[in-house]
């Protein structure tokens, strides 16, 4: 989606399933590009029994595109 942003809301603690339409214009294309962008955490800075010290962010189960 070249130039072409969305903004979704996103909820933590559980998975989720996210929908969003793909312009027609990009139908039939052989590649399309995806970016996510979320902030990180450090899970040893928000648990205090943790020694899990590695930037973590998204945790992505699948990414499936319908026709």
């Amino acid at each position: 989606m070249v130039g072409t942003h969305l903004t979704l809301p996103v909820s933590s603690g559980q998975w989720r399933t996210y929908r969003f339409p793909i312009p027609a214009s990009l139908a039939g294309q052989q590649r399309l590009e995806l970016g996510l962008n979320a902030p990180i955490f450090i899970p040893a800075h928000v648990t205090p029994d943790s020694v899990d010290t590695r930037p973590l962010s998204l945790m992505i189960n699948a990414v499936q595109i319908e026709t």
